[in-house]
């Protein structure tokens, strides 16, 4: 539940940025705030489900046990979103 709560968190703020074509996404401005109230209690420094960790763009981009969750540019293929 939690998870499709945060799908359509995200996808709400995609669908904005997609919709404004000239606005470059910024990963600490636009998308960790979301990461940080949604998933960073399970998937942060001192807990990580699935080996996945979503409090820095480094780790987030990294993915976890189930691979990669987050492919640039890739919405098609980031099961994240």
């Amino acid at each position: 539940m939690k998870k499709s709560l945060f799908i359509v968190a995200v996808m709400t703020c995609f669908g904005t940025w997609h919709s404004q074509a000239e606005t470059k996404v910024d990963f600490a401005k636009d998308i960790q705030p979301i990461l940080q109230q949604n998933c960073v209690k399970c998937h942060g420094p001192e807990k990580q489900k699935g080996d996945l960790r979503l409090d820095s763009k480094a780790d987030a981009m990294k993915g976890g046990k189930d691979g990669v969750v987050i492919v640039a540019g890739q919405a098609d293929k980031s099961d994240l979103y």
